[in-house]
């Protein structure tokens, strides 16, 4: 019932299954936890195990995480789960968490499971004290944003934050994103320094007030809002969901185009070149550079490879990004290519390898010691 995994070649129950909604799957090495709108979980060889909105799959047979969650007057669920190698992150529709003990801990709509019991992370909620997280995603040093249907974000010491649908926990404590965006939040991927952010708003606000339209889509870069082309549009224009995949955004939802082009339902922004792809179907270029040894001494080995025959540049960059050295300025066939780069006349430090074409561009790191 509502679970089901399918091994390449036939389709079948995982244990029982729940007896309510799954919401969320999130694999941790040979682990699956699974959130939603259940109360339980069924063995196929064994009595059905109390697990309210969360669970994991582990070695063929179920394990509660404590007693699960719970809601005041109302349908507690997980629909959002993020891992990192010390704990679980939960986040949906719920007042409490529930220890082995039953005993009940407040911790509105997010809360940590710490691997063997869980742990308070405050609220998040709107002004009636409801609301909901709808996503998760670990960002840098041991930050966790979270999004979804909230205004006001609750620390464990009880310091509160206005925050508009975003918030982001660090160190104990939360605090705003921006001033948040205008809408719900669906979706968040942290990729490369940037959290990237999707749902049903138009505009996002920075710190100072300042707004910017987004169109159901925007990054964060720590700092300030960025704009992914003009978003979003038809249908609904709604996000739902993001991942990276192959070096790009992968975005889905209820809309019909993106950055203008036709794209129903699905679509590709290319992280490299700040652009929307107008055909999914295209065989894209795509070019890997290396070098080694590095750290070096007086030269280096550059490997490139292409998918595809192109007109390539492969020039050098000091740490301050300016050009010192074009290594290549030809056409070359797909495959693997080297060379030998010598430094002669270059100081010691930071420099950048970077090969691009009409459609990508990739940079390297490599460190000169003389």
């Amino acid at each position: 019932q509502s679970l089901a995994q399918f091994d390449g070649a036939t389709w079948r129950s995982v244990g029982g299954g729940l007896n309510g909604s799954g919401r969320v799957l999130v694999p941790d090495s040979d682990t699956l936890y699974v959130g939603g709108f259940f109360t339980r979980v069924n063995s196929a060889s064994t009595e059905p195990v109390s697990s309210a909105g969360i669970a994991k799959w582990f070695d063929e047979s179920w394990t509660p995480l404590g007693e699960g969650v719970f809601m005041i007057n109302g349908s507690a669920g997980v629909e959002a789960i993020a891992v990192t190698d010390t704990s679980i992150y939960v986040g949906g529709s719920f007042s409490n968490v529930v220890q082995d003990d039953k005993q009940m801990i407040p911790s509105a709509n997010i809360a940590r499971w710490t691997r063997t019991e869980w742990s308070t992370m405050g609220s998040l909620v709107d002004q009636s004290s409801r609301g909901r997280v709808l996503a998760l995603a670990s960002g840098a040093t041991d930050s966790l944003f979270a999004g979804g249907d909230f205004s006001l974000a609750i620390d464990a010491a009880g310091d509160t934050s206005e925050t508009s649908n975003i918030a982001v926990y660090s160190r104990g404590r939360w605090s705003a994103v921006g001033r948040g965006v205008d809408g719900l939040v669906n979706a968040l991927k942290f990729h490369r320094g940037l959290l990237y952010v999707g749902g049903e708003f138009r505009m996002a606000y920075d710190t100072s007030g300042d707004s910017i339209a987004v169109g159901g889509i925007a990054a964060w870069n720590g700092r300030e809002w960025l704009s992914l082309g003009d978003g979003v549009t038809g249908g609904d224009g709604r996000v739902t969901s993001l991942e990276v995949f192959d070096g790009d955004l992968f975005v889905g939802g209820a809309f019909s185009a993106a950055g203008g082009y036709s794209s129903a339902y699905f679509a590709r922004w290319d992280i490299d070149l700040s652009n929307w792809v107008e055909n999914l179907n295209e065989t894209r270029l795509i070019a890997e550079l290396s070098t080694y040894p590095n750290p070096f001494s007086f030269s280096t080995t550059v490997q490139y490879a292409l998918t595809q025959s192109a007109w390539i540049r492969i020039s050098v960059h000091d740490a301050l990004g300016r050009q010192v050295r074009v290594l290549a300025d030809q056409y070359d066939t797909a495959g693997q290519h080297r060379f030998v780069f010598d430094s002669g006349g270059l100081a010691s430090g930071l420099y950048l390898f970077r090969i691009s074409t009409d459609s990508t561009v990739r940079t390297t790191q490599a460190i000169l010691i003389h």
